[in-house]
């Protein structure tokens, strides 16, 4: 029995449950092992035995066909066990139940063999897995379908364009010739293939009010034919846990934050030269001026014409820096010379 793998389904409930949600399968049988998962679109729970388990479970349980017998009653059981949960079975040969286990769900499969058989009856045992295991085994696989549709939407989009601006060509370039194409195209809906692709309006058919949760489902997953899609690379266990590496808050109190930078329009170098200007020449300690930095001036953008001025005369500024000492002895030299002289002439002249 090669491998064969069961796309996600409704699950064939005998009896159906009006409280359960939309409830998928999906099954993975070889010739010695299976797989099963079950969801409700929000949990998920799973089965996987080995040849070894599955021989242990039978004879457990007794079951009609006895895999320990010989080498060809596994794959038979296996196989009949995959009919029992297919999409394809549409007879009264096979009862499936659902029923809550000690700690997950239990599926009773009862399947009807040939006298003077009894009836096959199997239990399948699923546990509940992590979310992780739904979101790489349904949401993941169907996001991918989802985005190829567009992609093929899209495409298939541009290619009527490009019909339609050349069947407009056709028809006007026969009409130009005197030829009826309305006539030979005929009436009703072979008509409307002349006229453009209007793209809002088709799209509009398919939007239309909500849809019940059951109707979506049935209407996605009960195809006959398994789509083709791009594989995915699913997610690591640790993405189901992924919010125990955030930093935790601290017990409500509130950490002090650093003061935000006030933003300046066309800040930029302007503001990182703000906050680190340029040094000044050091003034020594005989130096009575002072600088002062000032921040640099409005953009010439921002300047009216009446703003701007003519450049004033800078005047040098006052000599008010202290004298060395020679500096003051030849001062003083000059500036007492002509009162001695003027003292000789004074003397002289009384």
């Amino acid at each position: 029995m090669p491998l064969t793998k069961t796309p996600w389904h409704p699950l064939p409930l005998t009896i159906s449950n009006r409280s359960a949600p939309p409830l998928l399968l999906q099954s993975t049988f070889t010739s010695t092992t299976y797989t099963i998962h079950l969801t409700d679109l929000v949990n998920i729970w799973s089965e996987s035995l080995s040849k070894r388990e599955i021989l242990a479970r039978a004879e457990r349980n007794s079951t009609a066909i006895d895999p320990s017998e010989d080498v060809s009653q596994l794959p038979i059981l296996l196989e009949k066990l995959e009919y029992a949960l297919g999409r394809k079975r549409d007879d009264d040969a096979v009862d499936v139940e659902i029923f809550l286990g000690k700690s997950g769900l239990r599926l009773k499969a009862t399947v009807e063999l040939p006298k003077p058989l009894g009836d096959l009856k199997w239990v399948f045992e699923l546990q509940p897995v992590g979310g992780v295991e739904l979101v790489n085994l349904l949401v993941l696989p169907y996001l991918s379908e989802v985005a190829t549709l567009r992609d093929m939407v899209e495409s298939l989009m541009t290619v009527v364009k490009e019909k339609d601006t050349v069947l407009e060509r056709l028809v006007e370039g026969m009409g130009e010739a005197g030829m009826d194409v309305g006539a030979m195209v005929g009436g009703g809906r072979r008509r409307r293939g002349l006229d453009k692709f209007d793209v809002g309006r088709w799209r509009g058919e398919f939007l239309g009010g909500d849809r019940r949760a059951g109707e979506v489902v049935s209407e996605v997953f009960e195809q006959n034919s398994e789509p083709e899609i791009p594989g995915v690379k699913g997610l690591g266990g640790e993405a189901g846990e992924w919010w125990r590496g955030l930093d935790e808050d601290g017990g409500g109190e509130e950490k002090e934050k650093e003061p935000r930078k006030k933003f300046e329009p066309g800040g930029g170098a302007q503001e990182r030269w703000l906050q680190n200007p340029i040094p000044g020449k050091p003034v020594s300690d005989t130096d009575d001026d002072e600088f002062e930095v000032r921040r640099t001036p409005p953009r010439a953008s921002e300047r009216t014409p009446q703003s701007i001025k003519k450049p004033q005369s800078i005047s040098p500024p006052s000599f008010r820096r202290k004298l060395s000492p020679c500096f003051k002895i030849r001062l003083a030299i000059q500036n007492s010379t002509p009162t001695h002289q003027a003292s000789h002439r004074e003397d002289r002249w009384g």
